[in-house]
């Protein structure tokens, strides 16, 4: 039980993670037959019941528990993907998520915007460097990108349509 309340972050240290809840209610839940599988034994003594509630429990909870780890560990890879990307590591990606339903779906979705950063911030990379070689002709590709990605673009070829003029002005002083 120790090891269960222990894993918080200080940020939430108020409040059980998703794993801990769930390891807590099925903790409960089992304690919570076992007293009623125990009274209806001492009451009515031995039955098929008896037995086969626990039993149900147990294979119920075992199911439930393999299901949930397969969650938690999909939440703990997407946790570890956020963490490099925000550190500059734009190229971890999300995997094994066929059958997490929902949280594959975020999935997909968080490596699907990592590839357009990814692929952006690339892209930007190699605009400035030939620039800086006195390379104009390289411009940003902003066909297909959605939105703010295709603004983004558009500005950096902006600035260095700018810096090729302002390299040329400079030539001919």
């Amino acid at each position: 039980m120790k090891e269960i309340l222990m894993r918080t972050s200080h940020a939430s240290h108020h409040s059980l993670f998703i794993s801990q809840k769930f390891k807590l209610s099925c903790a409960i839940f089992s304690l919570f037959i076992l007293i009623l599988s125990a009274t209806s034994l001492l009451q009515d003594g031995l039955s098929i019941l008896n037995i086969a509630i626990p039993l149900l429990t147990v294979v119920f909870i075992t199911f439930a528990m393999r299901e949930q780890n397969r969650l938690i560990d999909a939440m703990a890879q997407i946790n570890h993907v956020l963490v490099k990307a925000s550190g500059g590591e734009t190229h971890v990606r999300v995997t094994n998520t066929q059958g997490l339903g929902e949280l594959g779906k975020i999935a997909w979705n968080l490596n699907t915007l990592l590839d357009l950063l990814e692929a952006n911030l690339k892209d930007m990379a190699s605009c400035f460097e030939h620039a800086a070689e006195g390379r104009y002709y390289r411009r940003a590709f902003n066909q297909g990108l959605p939105g703010e990605f295709a603004n983004i673009a558009d500005n950096v070829n902006i600035s260095l349509k700018a810096i090729q003029e302002a390299t040329e002005l400079s030539r001919q002083s």
